[in-house]
């Protein structure tokens, strides 16, 4: 998963497993190890605690500008379908910060994965124009895309693009608007997967939050003397951490992984295997 420090990444990890696990009784989601329970455990109480903040019982919450995590941080994930393991799930958290220090890293860990996850703040690049562009990476993950496709071990991943933060534009009908937006500002990153890098693109909006939705943003100067913007979320109405949408992602990458050690291993377990769990997801999906 890449994006830029602070876009939301984490906070959208967490609302897809939670969306998941309200999916289906007969899914379950649990921790490969503890300090992954432990991290996204965190969040995910952070996160509910939003909804009790003193400033949202007043209208607003502010996302106050603290830094968020520049490092390479992995989750690992088990999902469960009626008892039985479907998917080991490692993640990596990619910030866009760290895309230009440390090249050889970022080329091993997308050699081995099966899906590339694009988190898109979505009030950024809706509002600040082109500096909702800069504020997104783009030019620093096509860049970075540039150099992974021009290796054939690289190709034929899943690249899922995801805007985050939707509420705002879901309530005003404005989704197509969003769709079309990301379809301009990241073609030439989508270009390069498609046409070189022999892999298929998706655009996958989620709700990470619920009960809140983007209203403004303020300039705020930090102590430093740099400047960043501050954004205030309001009410929606509904008063409770309730992500929507946030388990296509991760569906669309399990779907791919699964569907890929079969076309390389063609064994007759796996086929029957993916057969069972392609019901499963379509029924899901629908």
């Amino acid at each position: 998963m890449i994006g830029a420090r602070r876009c939301g990444k984490s906070s959208t990890l967490v609302s897809m497993l939670s969306s998941l696990e309200s999916l289906d009784q007969n899914i379950s989601v649990s921790f490969s190890d503890e300090q992954t329970k432990i991290n996204l455990r965190r969040k995910q109480s952070e996160m509910k605690l939003i909804f009790s903040d003193e400033s949202v019982k007043s209208g607003f919450w502010t996302d106050n500008g603290e830094d968020g995590s520049s490092s390479l941080d992995t989750y690992s994930i088990d999902i469960t379908i009626h008892q039985k393991l479907l998917i080991h799930v490692n993640c990596t958290d990619i910030p866009g910060e760290i895309i230009a220090n440390d090249m050889r890293k970022l080329q091993e860990v997308s050699q081995n994965c099966d899906a590339i996850i694009v988190a898109v703040d979505t009030p950024q690049l809706m509002e600040n124009k082109q500096k909702g562009i800069l504020a997104n990476y783009v030019n620093d993950f096509t860049d970075f895309s540039q150099i992974l496709v021009g290796e054939t071990k690289m190709r034929n991943k899943r690249i899922i693009l995801v805007p985050l933060k939707c509420e705002k534009y879901v309530h005003e009908c404005r989704m197509d608007e969003v769709v079309n937006r990301i379809k301009v500002v990241y073609s030439d990153f989508v270009r390069l997967w498609k046409e070189i890098g022999k892999s298929d693109c998706f655009i996958t909006p989620v709700q990470t939050l619920g009960g809140l939705e983007f209203d403004h943003f303020e300039r705020r100067k930090m102590g430093n003397g740099k400047s960043f913007d501050l954004a205030y979320y309001k009410y929606t109405g509904n008063k409770n951490y309730s992500p929507r949408n946030c388990e296509q992602p991760i569906l669309y990458a399990i779907d791919y992984a699964i569907h890929k050690v079969s076309w390389e291993h063609k064994t007759n377990w796996i086929l029957k295997s993916v057969k069972n769990t392609t019901k499963t997801l379509k029924r899901i999906f629908s």
